[in-house]
């Protein structure tokens, strides 16, 4: 919601301006603050810079500085990271007017592929199982992990632990035989969650339990399902982030390097109203 806020804040204010044949921009009063170079609209780009910049920033330094890896999780440093990423784009392509052109062209795309990337990347990694810290599950955590499961519906609803075995391969698909397999297989579980949801709710109420069981034994079930579908991509997936780096970063320098011109042009030309 605050995402939204502060994006939507500003394309509100300006639409009319952003809607205008870019002709007929220069005669409109909105032109002078809106503008790639005006109050409003340098300041997006500045302001969008700056996140970009500290979001990039503060999240590499979390990865890799050991001092500060005990302040947060790391998974609340991405969602930070994603925020301020997602949002600081958004901000300059108002500062763009939806027009580029020259140099600035190179810094947009460059950076519209680093953001698309970086959603595809994150969709990824969430299918990926880890701890709270952000490490992969090797395949003897995640049996770990679905034998943890097993013991809570065990304790919940007092079925024989062969039985509960049963009930947790209600869910098996095939494994995936290539990257796009994995995906699909990912995206399909993600479409049909509430289907899936039913499913297991079927499965346990064949078993004779009392509501209150099979409210409390659902969840963990339907958790079951994930990580066994999670545990069929996951080699797929980790392959396909380390390829997703390997275009991610340089993709970044690029953006970073572009960035710097053009906003030494800016400064050289004056086309600034800070400096």
């Amino acid at each position: 919601m605050l995402w939204m806020a502060l994006a939507l804040y500003p394309l509100i204010e300006g639409f009319a301006y952003y809607a205008m044949p870019l002709d007929e921009r220069p005669f409109m009063a909105l032109h002078d603050p809106f503008k790639p170079s005006g109050l409003i609209g340098q300041g997006l780009g500045i302001f969008g810079s700056l996140m970009i910049i500290v979001g990039v920033s503060t999240y590499g330094l979390r990865k890799r500085w050991g001092r500060i890896q005990r302040f947060g999780k790391l998974r609340s440093w991405l969602t930070f990271h994603i925020f301020l990423c997602t949002l600081g784009p958004f901000l300059i392509l108002l500062h763009t007017t939806f027009k580029v052109g020259n140099i600035a062209s190179i810094a947009f795309w460059s950076m519209s592929v680093v953001v698309v990337s970086g959603i595809f990347g994150r969709y990824v990694y969430v299918h990926i199982p880890k701890t709270a810290e952000g490490l992969f599950f090797s395949e003897q955590e995640i049996e770990r992990q679905l034998q943890v499961l097993t013991d809570h519906v065990h304790n919940t609803t007092a079925l024989p632990r062969e039985q509960i075995a049963a009930l947790m391969a209600w869910f098996r698909p095939r494994p995936p035989r290539s990257f796009l397999d994995a995906l699909w297989t990912a995206l399909r579980f993600d479409l049909t969650k509430r289907t899936l949801r039913q499913q297991a709710r079927q499965a346990l109420a064949a078993q004779s339990l009392s509501p209150e069981q099979t409210q409390a034994a659902l969840p963990l079930l339907v958790q079951s399902a994930r990580l066994g579908q999670q545990r069929l991509v996951t080699g797929p997936f980790q392959r396909l982030f380390g390829y997703w780096h390997v275009l991610h970063l340089p993709l970044a320098f690029v953006m970073l390097v572009t960035f710097l011109v053009h906003v030494g042009v800016a400064i050289v030309f004056g086309y600034t109203w800070i400096f």
